[in-house]
């Protein structure tokens, strides 16, 4: 009766060796290929089991399956470049202008002129003769001799180097006869702020499909560059960008301005710094995306 007993467990245990084995086959062929909820699912389950230094290397699990594959992301807020075609005056923006020892041109750029890579433009004589133009600015003159009919006046980068920081660059353009001066190019780099962290945020709730997503997690990190300035940036300052682009339908934040119905948005800042590393998470308990 013992003997008996005892092949009967023997036969059991056989029958579930022989059962697991069977189910680590087929999660062997197949969970390379699992795609998101099977894989989560398997991951907080099978995976435990099946990665153990009891199953035969063969057929093992590696550890690293189910690592977060999504590795933090790391956005940089640094210069980027932009460019301008417009000549930009007093009384609006042109693409031409006439410009004369009686009517020079001036024109104002809401920009750091440290920050400007090129400035040129074209210009066309009214006379052919030579004639001098002058172009000021940053507290300096650079001069040209033009003796053909249409010419090319141009300023690299070397030549706003010694510019003093400032928000607002001017140049005041000048000559000695009447020259049409046309297609303006203004070069230069600019930090993104508020308007760029609004599109990294609505970027990771469209990840996150817009609070239905079903599990709480990290979207990416954000570093502002060392070449950029510090700048304000609260939640005030994030939903005011979400009301005036009308997407308080998309990230809903009624608790500020009434921007939409619902308060999806949790922004623990007031200001970006430098040597700083600032968190996008999706919180799924609340449905809510966090900035801190």
């Amino acid at each position: 009766m013992k003997g008996k007993k005892a092949d009967i467990s023997v036969d059991i245990i056989f029958t579930f060796i022989i059962l697991i084995f069977s189910i680590f086959l087929l999660l062997a062929l197949f969970s390379s290929r699992l795609s998101g909820f099977s894989k989560e699912l398997y991951c907080k389950t099978v995976f435990y089991v099946h990665s153990s230094s009891f199953i035969p290397a063969r057929y093992r699990q590696k550890p690293s399956f189910c690592e977060y594959t999504n590795t933090l992301k790391t956005v940089t807020i640094e210069p980027k470049e932009n460019t301008l075609s417009s000549f930009n005056t007093s009384q609006g923006e042109y693409d031409k202008l006439t410009c004369n020892s009686s009517q020079p041109v001036f024109l104002t750029y809401s920009l750091d002129a440290s920050h400007v890579d090129e400035f040129k433009f074209s210009v066309r004589l009214s006379e052919l003769k030579p004639t001098n133009l002058s172009i000021s600015f940053c507290n300096k003159t650079e001069s040209f001799i033009l003796r053909e009919g249409i010419s090319t006046i141009s300023l690299s980068k070397k030549n706003f180097l010694d510019c003093s920081n400032n928000s607002i660059i001017t140049f005041l353009i000048n000559s000695d006869n009447p020259v049409q001066i046309y297609s303006p190019i203004l070069k230069f780099e600019k930090c993104p702020t508020n308007d760029f962290i609004v599109a990294q945020l609505l970027n990771c709730w469209a990840k996150f499909n817009y609070g239905s997503y079903g599990k709480s997690q990290i979207c990416e990190a954000l570093a502002l560059s060392n070449k950029c300035p510090e700048f304000e940036s609260s939640e005030e300052n994030i939903t005011k960008i979400l009301k005036k682009n009308n997407l308080c339908a998309v990230l809903p934040n009624k608790d500020y301005d009434n921007c939409g119905s619902e308060d999806k948005l949790t922004y623990n800042i007031t200001k970006i710094r430098h040597n700083m590393n600032y968190i996008i998470k999706f919180n799924a308990k609340k449905s809510q995306l966090v900035m801190e």
